[in-house]
This record gives C-alpha cells, sequence and structure tokens, in this order.
C-alpha cells in the first residue's frame, strides 16, 4: 500500500509539473505570436490590420433639405452597435468623407461641419464615437488596457479606429469609390490611424489635433503599447496619401506646436494650414473653410 501511494504522489508530482508546463508553455507562445506575429500589431505595437466582418446596416429617414439627403443608420463592430448619419448631396461626385467628432461630441452636434462638406458635393457619414451619443460604451481604465493589449488583444481605443474603417466600409456599400478620413481632436486622432492601417483610405485631414508625443521608457510593454495609441508612431505610414493637418493659433485645449510636432512625422505630401482666430478656440472653426475646401479638391483630383 504505502508503494502505491508512493507511486501515485509521485505521478501526481509529475502531472502537475507537466501541467504548469504546458500553461507556461502556451502563455508565452501567445505573447511570442503578439509581439512577433500578431494578428493585430507589428513586432513594435503599431495595429497593422482590422478583420472588420460584416456591416450589417439598418437604415431609416432622418430629414432632407434642398442640398442633401440625411440618412440614420446603424452597424455593428466589434461587438458594438455603432450609430450614425449619412449626409449624401444631391449633385455629388465619386468621394465620400468619414467625419469623426471630439471626445464626447455626438453625431448630431456634428452636423454643421458635415452639412458644409455636403454642400461641396461630397458624401459624408459622421458617426456617434464609443461612449457619445446613441452608441454605447465606457472607456476602460489604462492599466486595463494594458493588460488586455499584452494578451495581443484590441483596445477600446483601438477599436474606435476600427468603427471609423467600417464606416468607411458603410459609404463603399453606398457606391462611393473614394474615402477621405476627417477628425476633430480625438477624432483627429483615431483618423489618423485608421488612414495609417488601411491603404485604402484615400487620405487624411485633421483639424485640431495632435499625437501624445510619447518616448520611449525603455520598457518594451510599456512602450509597445504607447506606440499602438499614439497617432504619432501613425502618421508616417499615411504617405503616399496626403496628410493635411488645420490648427488654430489661438487653440488653447492642443497648443499648435504639439501639432507641428506631429505634422513633423509625416511624409510628403502633406500640408499644415494655419489660422489666427482669436474668436475660435478648440475644434472646426469657420476660419478653417476655405483651407478644407481646397484640401478636399485636391483629394479629388488626385
Amino acid at each position: 500500500m504505502k508503494i502505491k501511494r508512493r507511486m501515485l504522489k509521485a505521478f501526481s508530482l509529475i502531472f502537475l509539473v507537466v501541467l504548469i508546463f504546458v500553461v507556461f508553455y502556451f502563455v508565452s507562445m501567445k505573447k511570442i505570436d503578439y509581439k512577433n506575429n500578431g494578428k493585430y500589431f507589428d513586432g513594435n505595437g503599431v495595429l497593422i490590420n482590422f478583420p472588420r466582418g460584416e456591416l450589417n446596416i439598418e437604415k431609416s429617414d432622418f430629414e432632407s433639405n434642398e442640398n442633401y439627403t440625411i440618412t440614420k443608420l446603424s452597424y455593428d463592430s466589434f461587438g458594438t452597435r455603432v450609430y450614425g448619419l449619412v449626409l449624401e448631396p444631391k449633385v455629388k461626385n465619386n468621394v465620400g468623407v468619414v467625419l469623426l467628432p471630439g471626445a464626447g461630441v455626438s453625431k448630431e452636434s456634428e452636423l454643421e461641419l458635415a452639412g458644409k462638406i455636403a454642400g461641396l458635393g461630397y458624401a459624408v457619414i459622421t458617426i456617434d464615437q464609443r461612449g457619445a451619443g446613441e452608441t454605447e460604451g465606457i472607456p476602460p481604465d489604462i492599466e486595463h488596457e494594458f493588460y488586455s493589449f499584452e494578451s495581443g488583444n484590441l483596445t477600446y481605443y483601438h477599436l474606435m479606429a476600427a468603427d471609423a474603417l467600417k464606416a468607411a466600409d458603410v459609404l463603399r456599400n453606398e457606391g462611393i469609390g473614394k474615402v477621405i478620413m476627417i477628425g476633430e481632436s480625438l477624432g483627429g486622432r483615431n483618423a489618423m490611424i485608421a488612414a495609417a492601417v488601411d491603404d485604402s483610405i484615400a487620405g487624411y485631414i485633421g483639424i485640431s489635433t495632435a499625437g501624445f508625443g510619447y518616448k520611449d521608457s525603455g520598457i518594451m510593454q510599456q512602450d509597445n503599447f504607447m506606440h499602438s495609441i499614439d497617432a504619432d508612431y501613425y502618421i508616417p505610414k499615411i504617405a503616399p496619401r496626403k496628410a493635411v493637418m488645420m490648427h488654430n493659433t489661438f487653440d488653447r485645449n492642443i497648443p499648435i506646436d504639439a501639432a507641428k510636432s506631429t505634422f513633423s512625422l509625416a511624409r510628403q505630401p502633406k500640408e499644415f494650414i494655419t489660422i489666427n482666430d482669436s474668436k475660435c478656440n478648440h475644434g472646426y472653426c469657420r476660419s478653417f473653410y476655405e483651407g478644407l475646401k481646397r484640401s478636399l479638391e485636391s483629394f479629388d483630383n488626385g
């Protein structure tokens, strides 16, 4: 009996050691897959791919005027229903715009700018980004985001860029051939990342936006995580498509020097448009209109 008990204990110990080895093996393999061959990120943590899947669009009428019709819609994106408005000009060309609002700004609040763009003949989709308007979402704390990233998963902030690319798919589903990403503030960062990840996006316009200006700490996991969410690491990847940034010298939320620092990382073709509007602070200013119009025309003719 003692021999059998000893053998049982020995086998149990061996089984436990093997189990621990197997667990650590698969965990380490998962990390290696993320760091070197991940399906979403490159070896430096920068996003390289969004497998977007089907759209599953639902539409309803919203309103119409003499220049364009507005349709309300929603679509599936990575476990969330994203709500948006599509402005379709009565006279339009083959170029469309994904317009991303700033943090906490609803699609309805973005209609003034969307209407100006649609008035120039461009189909526009503007969306409630996660946590704004009708689109559900609560930004998790940064520690949760980091551990999600370490597991090789897309985080909340990555998914907002993925939502933007699915909005581009909505426009293509409507017959639009060329799509431009435009964003204000946080939306500008998300649009920058989306344009960099998908080279089918024709170009990018950022309004009152900038990257984080992150400098490497020497801790690989931390650095890779920050690379994955800092637009500074994406703007060089937009080329050879054009990148435009527009900024007000009186912007108190994001200093113009921060925008210029991000812009310096972009490759040609690129353009930085500056206004000096003391009556406007952050986001789209009416003084931007002529520069915006000219930039859109450059994409249209490109």
